[in-house]
């Protein structure tokens, strides 16, 4: 290429012009360099960028790893000593457990306070079915047969559905809050297919008996507890708060028509006296009419004395 542009210099410059071949041969030739030196640097450029980003994620992934690996150390050095600790307590409350008196008369499901509305409709419903679960829980115990466990089962599934059907009739009833009352039917729906379940583990008892009547009973004792307190109790006192406004409103309504009434009577009773007193002023009105009567009377009496005395003559 340089031989060719010294070539072009001995050549007359007159003649030289932007049409001839050797010219457009030289531009071109210059572009494309360009266009080659340019994709060089280019490519020189983006080789270092990865470089660099390779570099930078192989030093984060590094550091990553030995923060991790301080961070398990200390965690393992210190959960020890706790594990120990733990250990220890959950030991010695084992055998203060041990050491108190246990009630073989006490209930796995019964109405703790906690549990209680102030309701009394809906308390009392919830009652059946800790005590049909109870019974249940008794038979189970007792190792009664199979039918009869069935039966009881059957009992506190038919009182569950009862009940909950008449909790939501009253959600209905007292215009509860929509999403709530979605939220405690999906609660009713899966307590009842929890206790479907449970229901067919007991029918389902071939081999191991005593192992699947032990994990039916311990779950039956706590599938219900967590719902009566938590969901049942703020449905309650939602439901009590509505009564106690419906109780004050229809207080206030009889007040305000004792007062009616009571401002309707005094109105009667001034009528009455007005009434009174124009009955007095016609009687004094009347009263030269009686005078005259009067005079008329003893008039007409003095006639009557006087012929009495003539026919006496």
């Amino acid at each position: 290429m340089r031989l060719y542009v010294m070539q072009l210099l001995e050549s007359p410059i007159g003649k030289i012009t932007e049409k001839t071949n050797e010219i457009r041969f030289v531009i071109s030739a210059i572009r494309y360099d360009l266009r080659e030196g340019m994709d060089v640097l280019t490519t020189k450029i983006t080789d270092s960028g990865v470089s660099t980003v390779n570099i930078s994620d192989k030093l984060m992934m590094i550091i990553t790893i030995a923060c991790c690996l301080i961070i398990v150390g200390d965690v393992l050095f210190n959960i020890f000593p706790y594990v120990d600790h733990m250990q220890g307590l959950s030991a010695r409350s084992q055998k203060l457990i041990e050491l108190l008196p246990v009630d073989e008369n006490e209930k796995e499901m019964q109405m703790m306070p906690s549990m209680r509305t102030n309701y009394g409709k809906m308390d009392q419903m919830r009652e059946h079915i800790l005590d049909s679960g109870q019974d249940l829980i008794d038979a189970i115990k007792q190792h009664v047969e199979r039918q009869q466990l069935v039966q009881a089962f059957q009992q506190i599934i038919n009182i569950t559905y009862h009940t909950f059907q008449e909790e939501e009739k009253e959600m209905d009833s007292k215009n509860y809050e929509t999403e709530k009352k979605d939220a405690h039917k999906e609660q009713h729906l899966l307590l009842r297919q929890r206790l479907t379940s449970l229901g067919d583990h007991l029918r389902g008892v071939k081999g191991q008996s005593e192992a699947v009547k032990s994990v039916v009973k311990k779950i039956l004792s706590k599938l219900f507890s967590k719902h009566f307190i938590d969901d049942d109790v703020a449905f309650a006192e939602e439901i009590l708060e509505k009564i106690k406004k419906e109780n004050l409103s229809k207080k206030e309504n009889i007040i305000k028509q004792k007062r009616r009434d009571s401002i309707q009577v005094k109105h009667e009773d001034k009528k009455i006296p007005s009434l009174k007193g124009g009955h007095k002023q016609q009687q004094k009105g009347s009263d030269p009419k009686s005078g005259q009567q009067s005079s008329n009377k003893h008039i007409d009496s003095n006639e009557n004395d006087n012929g009495e005395e003539k026919d006496g003559q």
